[in-house]
C-alpha cells in the first residue's frame, strides 16, 4: 500500500510537470511571437520536446538522489499539527518493515482508505490497459493498411507508397521501415509530388515518426489529463512549422511553389477526416494553414535569435525542477534514517532507555524533517526554559529521571493554557484532564473559575506524583518509566489491560499492537532530540 502511495505520487508529479510546462513554453511562445521576436520553429520543437522529457524524468530523478538527513526533497508534502502532541495528519512510511532508509509519502488530515487506493489504482490500471488496447488496434491497422498499398519506390529503409484510400501526404515508421504515403492524385503533378514526399522525409529527419509514438504513449499513460492531449497538438504544429522551415531554407526549393502546393494539399484534403493514427501528415486546418504560409512569407527576412533558445532550455528546465522540488518538498526538507537515529542515541546517557524504531522515527521526522515541525518544537524548547528550574527541581524532589522533562514539551509545547476546545479535555503544560487532576488534588471548579491546572508548579508535582504512582506504588506497579509515560496518556487501567490481552510488558510491543496515538514514542522521539538540539537547526 505504502509503495502504490509512492509510486501514485510520482505519477501525479508528472502529470503536474506536463501542465507546468506546456503553461510555459506556450506563455513564452505567444509573448515573443507578440513581441515580433523570431526564434526558428526547429528550435521551438526541440525545446519543447526537451520541457516534454524533462516533465517525465525530472521526479524520477529526484527519487534517485541521495538521502542525508540535511537536505531530501520528496513527493511529499507533511500538514500541520495543533500542538506537538495532538496531530491532525498521518504520515506512512514507504518504507519496508525494516528498511534502513524509510521515507514517506503524504497522506492529508485523513488515514488513506486501502479502498480508495484500490480503487485509483485499479481506475488508472483499467485506463491504461483499454487505451494500451486501442494503440495496439491502430498501429495493426495500420500494418495492415501499409501492405494494401501501391510500392513507388522501396529502398534499404525506406518505402514510398501511393493511396487511394487517404488525401493527405502522410509519413510513419513502422517495422524497422520508415514509410511516406502521398495519395494518388499527387502522382499527376511531379512538381506537388516532390514536394510533399520531401517534406515527409523531413519528418524523419527530425524523427517525429519517433515521438509520434512518445506522444501515443503518453496518451495511453495519462488518458485522463487534457494536458497530453495539447502537447499532442501542439508538437504536431511546431513538427509542420519546423517541417516546413527546413524545406524553404533549401536553395531549390521556392516559397511560392511550397505555399502552392500546401494550398493544393489543403484543398484536395477538404472532407478528408481519415489519417491513420500515429502519423504525421502535411495537410492542417484553416488557422495553421494561414500562419504557416504567412510564416513562409517572413521567413529570410527576420533576425535569427540563435542564443535565445539554449537560454530558454535551460530556464524551462531549472522551473520545473524547482517546481518539482518545491512540490515534492514543499515543507517536508530533509528525512533522518533509521541509521542516523540509531547513531544518535548511541552514546546518549539517560536513565530512561532510549529506543529508535519506524514509530519514534516517525515522530522524529514529524518534528526535525519539516520548517514547521522544527519551528514548533524551537517555539516549545524556548517556553520550555521558563518552567526548566522548577521542572527539574520537581524531578529531583521526588527522584524521578531527567527526561520526564520532555513529557510536557510532548504533551503541549510548554504552552500554559487549555488544549482543545473543550477545557475538560486537558490544561496546563501538563495537559492535565479534570478527572485526574482532582485525583491529585488539583482544584477544578465545574465552571473552571478555579483551575489549579494552571498553575505549572502545582501541576508539575502532581504529574510528579502521578507517574511516581503509575511506576511504583500502585498494585502492580510497572517498574518501567516508558510504560509509565504511554499510561500517563492513555490511562495505567488501558496499558495494564494491553499487558494482559497481549501477555507481555514490552512498551515497544504494546505500542506496535494498539492503534493509538503512539505517545510513547512521540515522547520518546522529543527525548532524542532534547539531547541532539542539532536536529532542529
Amino acid at each position: 500500500m505504502q509503495q502504490s502511495l509512492y509510486a501514485l505520487a510520482i505519477y501525479f508529479q508528472m502529470a503536474l510537470l506536463l501542465a507546468i510546462g506546456l503553461l510555459c513554453v506556450r506563455l513564452v511562445y505567444y509573448c515573443l511571437v507578440r513581441a515580433g521576436i523570431f526564434v526558428r520553429n526547429r528550435h521551438w520543437l526541440v525545446l519543447s520536446q526537451i520541457t516534454l522529457v524533462a516533465a517525465l524524468v525530472i521526479p524520477i530523478i529526484q527519487v534517485t538522489l541521495p538521502r542525508d538527513v540535511h537536505w531530501q526533497p520528496k513527493a511529499q508534502v507533511w500538514s500541520g499539527v495543533e500542538g506537538p502532541g495532538r496531530p491532525t495528519y498521518a504520515v506512512i512510511s514507504i518504507a519496508k518493515r525494516h528498511s534502513a532508509e524509510p521515507t514517506a509519502t503524504l497522506v492529508p488530515h485523513v488515514r488513506v482508505s486501502l479502498v480508495l487506493l484500490l480503487t485509483v489504482l485499479a481506475t488508472i490500471g483499467i485506463g491504461i490497459g483499454l487505451f494500451a488496447l486501442r494503440l495496439g488496434r491502430q498501429r495493426f491497422l495500420l500494418k495492415t493498411f501499409l501492405g494494401k498499398q501501391i510500392e513507388i519506390r522501396s529502398t534499404k529503409k525506406l518505402r514510398i507508397l501511393s493511396t487511394a484510400a487517404v488525401k493527405i501526404p502522410f509519413s510513419t515508421r513502422l517495422g524497422g521501415f520508415a514509410y511516406v504515403v502521398v495519395p494518388e492524385e499527387l502522382l499527376s503533378h511531379p512538381g506537388d509530388y516532390r514536394l510533399a514526399v520531401s517534406h515527409e522525409l523531413q519528418h524523419h529527419r527530425q524523427l517525429d515518426t519517433v515521438w509520434i509514438y512518445l506522444v501515443e504513449f503518453l496518451k495511453c499513460l495519462f488518458f485522463w489529463n487534457p494536458t497530453v492531449y495539447l502537447w499532442a497538438r501542439f508538437l504536431e504544429t511546431l513538427q509542420e512549422f519546423a517541417c516546413d522551415e527546413a524545406l524553404i531554407g533549401r536553395r531549390c526549393v521556392s516559397f511560392q511553389g511550397y505555399a502552392g502546393c500546401l494550398l493544393r494539399v489543403a484543398e484536395t484534403a477538404v472532407g478528408a477526416r481519415y489519417r491513420p493514427a500515429g502519423t504525421t501528415g502535411m495537410a492542417s486546418d484553416r488557422s495553421h494553414l494561414l500562419r504557416r504560409v504567412e510564416m513562409l512569407c517572413k521567413y529570410g527576412k527576420m533576425k535569427v535569435h540563435r542564443r535565445l533558445p539554449v537560454g530558454l532550455g535551460l530556464g524551462t528546465v531549472a522551473f520545473l525542477a524547482s517546481v518539482a522540488f518545491a512540490s515534492g518538498s514543499a515543507v517536508q526538507d530533509r528525512t533522518i534514517s533509521l541509521q542516523q537515529a540509531q547513531a544518535l542515541i548511541a552514546s546518549a546517557q539517560s536513565e530512561i532507555p532510549l529506543s529508535v524504531n519506524e514509530l519514534v522515527l516517525k515522530w522524529l521526522n514529524r518534528f526535525a524533517g519539516s520548517p514547521e515541525g522544527r519551528k514548533r518544537m524551537k517555539e516549545g524548547i524556548a517556553r520550555m526554559e521558563t518552567y526548566r528550574p522548577m521542572i527539574e527541581r520537581k524531578i529531583a524532589q521526588y527522584k524521578m529521571p531527567a527526561e520526564l522533562i520532555a513529557v510536557p514539551l510532548f504533551e503541549s509545547g510548554y504552552k500554559n493554557t487549555y488544549i482543545g476546545k473543550a477545557k475538560s479535555s486537558g490544561a496546563g503544560i501538563w495537559g492535565f484532564i479534570k478527572i485526574t487532576a482532582r485525583r491529585y488534588n488539583l482544584a477544578v471548579s465545574d465552571d473552571y473559575q478555579v483551575d489549579e491546572r494552571l498553575n505549572a508548579e502545582l501541576e508539575t508535582d502532581a504529574a510528579m506524583r502521578y507517574l511516581r504512582h503509575m511506576n511504583f506504588y500502585k498494585q502492580r506497579p510497572f517498574r518501567d518509566w516508558r510504560l509509565s509515560i504511554k499510561g500517563y496518556n492513555e490511562g495505567e487501567g488501558h496499558v495494564q489491560k494491553l499487558i494482559n490481552e497481549l501477555g507481555t510488558r514490552d512498551p515497544w510491543e504494546l505500542e506496535q499492537e494498539e492503534p493509538r496515538e503512539h505517545y510513547l514514542s512521540g515522547a520518546m522521539a522529543v527525548m532524542i532530540i532534547l539531547k541532539n538540539p542539532l536536529l532542529l537547526e
